[in-house]
């Protein structure tokens, strides 16, 4: 009997112990390309009176959406009574997925290039300078200010979604967006946005 299977099983045990992390990458990967079908639509709606050449978009989820002085329970609320028609259980799903931030990928489905970079990267841009803005904008000309995306909540039938945009492109430019979506067939198409933060 161990004859038979011992050579199966250990291609199972150097699977293993080559990748580990396998079932988990193939499991973000499924759930991200999702998500991107979500944050491309929110993203095109951002930008629909604006096209532009370059989008350059922090490579992590960030890891708080929410208004400077609010709990987390206080906007939640405040964005619940913006979005009534929503589920409470996309609210649940998209507080629940924030506690983990993820990596992004260059997956989005986006017509305008695409730059994604880190936040210390970010941080040394703008660390010690009076005009941040100025070293930014000599390192990416052609770019409309910089993204930040949440995860993405879902309804329990995964036909609904919500998600947080934060929009950065001046001192005195930018602001923080939930987008509502809905899913029509295969497409997912902005049914109502509440801008929650603005400069």
């Amino acid at each position: 009997m161990f004859s038979r299977f011992a050579p199966w099983s250990l291609l199972v045990l150097l699977w293993t112990g080559l990748y580990p992390q396998t079932a988990e990458v193939l499991n973000e990967v499924e759930v991200a390309l999702e998500d991107y079908d979500v944050y491309s639509a929110a993203i095109d709606q951002l930008f629909l009176d604006e096209p532009v050449r370059l989008m350059v978009i922090e490579n992590r989820t960030a890891e708080n959406n929410f208004q400077a002085g609010w709990t987390p329970a206080e906007e939640v609320s405040y964005v619940s009574q913006h979005l009534p028609s929503m589920s409470p259980l996309t609210l649940e799903d998209y507080q629940t997925a924030n506690r983990d931030p993820k990596r992004l990928k260059d997956v989005f489905h986006l017509e305008a290039r695409r730059i994604l970079i880190d936040r210390q990267e970010v941080d040394e841009i703008f660390r010690g300078k009076t005009n941040g803005w100025d070293a930014f904008y000599r390192k990416y000309p052609e770019a409309a200010g910089y993204l930040t995306l949440s995860r993405v909540g879902f309804s329990l039938g995964r036909n609904e979604a919500l998600v947080h945009i934060g929009y950065y492109c001046n001192s005195l430019c930018g602001r923080g967006t939930y987008f509502l979506l809905i899913k029509k067939g295969k497409t997912w198409k902005v049914a109502k946005e509440y801008v929650i933060w603005s400069l």
